[in-house]
């Protein structure tokens, strides 16, 4: 596998337009002028199925996101991640523990340093009970997890917030009053193939998915994003529609022989056009690249990367950036002047 492709996983947490919030705007550019992909060529595809005002800002945001796993039949197919309903604690061997948030976020906290990290502001101790062990931060919030599985979230503003949890998956959330009365503001229901089938908040909202038989999503009814169709041919997702009449179609390339091992990474499908937009991959002297053309405009953007960086052709300018580490260990993206290469 080119030695460049082993540098998208990370790349692409950099570079998904909502993993962080207040990401640097070089990181939204880039995205920007992908079309409807990422850098590896796999459409971003996602649908807000909602939150409660107290979930919301403890960190549970409730998205469907589209990806593309391995497929021992046909290479690959779609699957479906839906953000906010698994969390954990755990400690390993050497007694280092690591916190997984809702959001998918991993946060290490390591024995030599009183597990504290300096960098988010929490740091875990030993629950009373000897059973678990709590999260706490300086803004007074503590999460209690019990056998590395969420059982409860206490919150200066919101209060006591308890969970019911099969192992890591969250079935249920109910916000307790001073007086212990339980107000139920989270209910998941799971179909037999352990997919979320219904999804229920407090304000009354309800998310229906419906799945087939071989577990591919097919309806989203209700929430946020409405209704939604979605259809798949070879187990890839083919289209998706909304009643309000947004939508998209897909047409996809093989980028290696389907009996071939899947690599992270380097997946064995990449779009060739949707509705808006045709992607073109490419070699040019050991660099590979990514251009996009809009279907009605034309050149959109030439994405070149490299082991260091990328350079990003548009047709009035040039976008160039480096990977640098972030203080919390994530890889991200800084800007460089123009004079400079990305591969300096």
């Amino acid at each position: 596998m080119p030695y460049w492709l082993t540098l998208l996983p990370l790349l692409f947490c950099t570079l998904l337009p909502c993993v962080s919030a207040g990401e640097d705007s070089i990181s939204a550019q880039i995205v920007h002028n992908l079309g409807h992909v990422d850098l590896w060529g796999l459409p971003r595809v996602r649908f807000n199925l909602g939150s409660t005002p107290e979930l919301s800002k403890l960190g549970f945001r409730f998205v469907a996101i589209h990806k593309v796993t391995p497929s021992r039949e046909r290479g690959a197919k779609s699957e479906w991640q839906i953000t906010g309903l698994r969390t954990c604690l755990h400690q390993n061997k050497g007694g280092d523990m690591t916190w997984i948030r809702p959001d998918g976020r991993k946060i290490a906290f390591h024995k030599i340093n009183a597990y504290k990290d300096s960098v988010s502001g929490w740091f875990v101790r030993a629950a009373p009970d000897g059973i678990g062990a709590r999260l706490n931060h300086a803004n007074g919030q503590e999460w209690c997890y019990k056998n590395g599985w969420l059982d409860r979230i206490t919150d200066p503003v919101w209060g006591l917030v308890v969970f019911a949890t099969d192992r890591e998956s969250i079935l249920q959330a109910s916000r307790l009053d001073a007086a212990g009365n339980g107000r139920q503001i989270l209910k998941i229901e799971y179909c037999e193939f352990g997919y979320v089938q219904v999804m229920e908040f407090s304000d009354t909202k309800r998310n229906v998915l419906s799945w087939s038989d071989d577990c591919c999503l097919t309806r989203i009814k209700g929430g946020d994003c409405g209704s939604v169709s979605l259809q798949y041919e070879n187990l890839l997702l083919k289209s998706w529609s909304t009643e309000n009449g947004n939508g998209n179609k897909y047409a996809w390339r093989e980028r290696r022989h389907p009996a071939k091992v899947f690599s992270f990474g380097d997946p064995p499908v990449a779009l060739r056009e949707d509705n808006d937009f045709t992607y073109e991959y490419g070699t040019k002297v050991g660099i590979n690249y990514i251009v996009i053309r809009d279907k009605k405009k034309g050149f959109v953007s030439e994405t070149r990367l490299t082991a260091k960086g990328l350079v990003q052709i548009l047709p009035d300018r040039e976008i160039r950036a480096r990977y640098k580490r972030a203080p919390d260990g994530r890889r991200i993206l800084e800007n460089i002047p123009s004079h400079q290469g990305a591969s300096d």
